[in-house]
């Protein structure tokens, strides 16, 4: 919805200015996913992995979610 692609553009921009700030990349990483961008969001969270090893865990399991939530949007 517009809503969310609003989000997403701010934040993005964002990101552009500070591409390696984490809390920022976990915002875009939101944004995106609830923009319905589940491969873009699986890309940010697996940045932040990189980024922050010690939110590594949290990131992949962020990931395994979109990951299932692919899988259901791909069955639909």
């Amino acid at each position: 919805d517009n809503q969310h692609q609003s989000a997403l553009d701010v934040v993005d921009v964002a990101r552009q200015r500070f591409p390696d700030d984490v809390p920022l990349l976990e915002l875009l990483a939101q944004a995106q996913r609830r923009a319905g961008k589940i491969a873009e969001a699986t890309q940010t969270l697996q940045r932040v992995a990189e980024l922050a090893p010690e939110r590594e865990a949290t990131a992949l399991a962020s990931v395994a979610e979109l990951a299932v939530e692919r899988g259901a949007t791909a069955e639909s």
